[in-house]
């Protein structure tokens, strides 16, 4: 099978700006704000269909009905649905104070979804820009209602300067948000179940407030998370690193200089997901070379025989991949 390339969907946020054009080459509409682009996914609200090549026009569903065991290959039982919701996300203004809830409590608030555990990796961030990631110490339901009541969310919160590079890990039942000014990669369970616990006193885009979930927020909220820190490695290391391995994907990130290469050896076998986040770079299977510019995201399927990433270019090349858990990359 070739590499995979999907329409990405754009998605209006409140929240959201023009960044995703502007550092990630994606072709947004000419006016709006957009806070997300949907690059894989399998959910209801957007289905994404493939680009071009022998399966254009395919919805993601279709394609992994037809061909799920030489997507998914050897890296553990196939699921039935693909596995995962993989996004850009430009935090121009906050995001509300939210939780995503496990999938329990997602059953019994937002009946049809699945619980949504996620990580960032941070690509860009202005001066000023936050991320907060999760309770203060200490505090408990009744803190967190009062400081609701008084609206003084910011001080129960976990909060940090991001910085390029930076990977997050937002197990299900964490509050969250982020804002200021930071590009985003997300990968996530693919899940929409968002609970609002505070929206900054703004309005929507009818002029009113948007909703809130407060108790069912509360209700979901893990107090068991303590403040989450970013995973941070040497800045401009070349090379592969591993950023995150939890019970539902693997993060990878390799860095190419100019004129060098990434063995993908240990890849082999299994699904991947890859995005270009700085750069071009070129993929090359045992069946041809493939290029691939900035801001695309390319599903590389089992059965697609890997050789390794390229950097042809005159400059560096940066390149994030999930994987199922516990894959390697074998230099």
């Amino acid at each position: 099978m070739e590499p995979i390339v999907f329409q990405p969907f754009f998605r209006p946020q409140i929240w959201g700006g023009r960044r995703l054009a502007a550092h990630l080459n994606k072709p947004l509409p000419p006016e709006g704000r957009y806070g997300e682009t949907w690059e894989i996914s399998g959910h209801p609200l957007h289905v994404s269909v493939v680009a071009r090549g022998p399966w254009a026009g395919t919805p993601l569903p279709e394609l992994w009905r037809r061909h799920a065991g030489e997507i998914w290959g050897h890296a553990g039982p196939c699921p039935e649905t693909f596995p995962w919701l993989i996004k850009f996300l430009d935090c121009e203004d906050l995001l509300s104070v939210q939780v995503h809830p496990d999938d329990a409590a997602a059953d019994r608030f937002r009946p049809g979804e699945r619980g949504k555990t996620e990580a960032w990796v941070v690509l860009h961030a202005k001066p000023g820009a936050i991320l907060y990631t999760g309770l203060l110490p200490g505090i408990d339901a009744a803190a967190l209602r009062q400081a609701l009541d008084e609206g003084t969310v910011e001080r129960c919160l976990h909060g940090f300067h991001p910085r390029p590079g930076d990977c997050v890990y937002l197990r299900a039942g964490t509050v969250h948000a982020a804002g200021g000014g930071v590009l985003l990669a997300e990968i996530q369970q693919p899940s929409d179940a968002t609970l609002r616990l505070f929206d900054w006193n703004r309005l929507g885009p009818d002029g009113k407030p948007r909703p809130l979930h407060r108790d069912a927020a509360l209700a979901a909220t893990d107090w068991s998370l303590g403040p989450v820190l970013p995973r941070r490695d040497e800045p401009g290391k070349s090379g592969h690193a591993v950023l995150l391995d939890c019970p539902f994907f693997r993060i990878h990130r390799i860095r190419l200089p100019a004129g060098e290469q990434a063995c993908l050896a240990g890849f082999r076998g299994g699904m991947a997901v890859w995005t270009v986040v700085r750069g071009e770079a070129v993929l090359r299977t045992s069946q041809g070379r493939y290029r691939f510019p900035l801001g695309v995201t390319v599903l590389v399927p089992a059965a697609c025989e890997v050789e390794a990433w390229e950097n042809e270019g005159r400059e560096g090349a940066t390149l994030l991949g999930y994987t199922p858990p516990g894959c390697r990359l074998s230099r």
